[in-house]
């Protein structure tokens, strides 16, 4: 599946790569077109938020109550 969606971003298409949570953590080559790892990458508004939380929460694990629910509400 990682193939195809190399050769479909390829062809100039814009393409997103979703898969479950559980995968995330899973390195691939077509990382860059993982919709969870383009949003690590936005640079404004909420989204600006959104990966300071998910740097914390890599970095430490898990986050405290107040922050994992900012992050639940940020991600709806």
């Amino acid at each position: 599946m990682d193939q195809l969606t190399e050769k479909i971003n390829g062809t100039g298409l814009k393409v997103v790569r979703l898969c479950a949570r559980s995968r995330e953590s899973i390195g691939s080559n077509v990382d860059y077109i993982s919709l969870h790892e383009q949003i690590k990458h936005l640079k404004h508004g909420h989204y600006k938020r959104m990966q300071d939380l998910i740097a914390l929460k890599e970095e430490q694990g898990e986050l405290n109550e107040k922050d994992e629910k900012v992050y639940k509400d940020l991600k709806r």
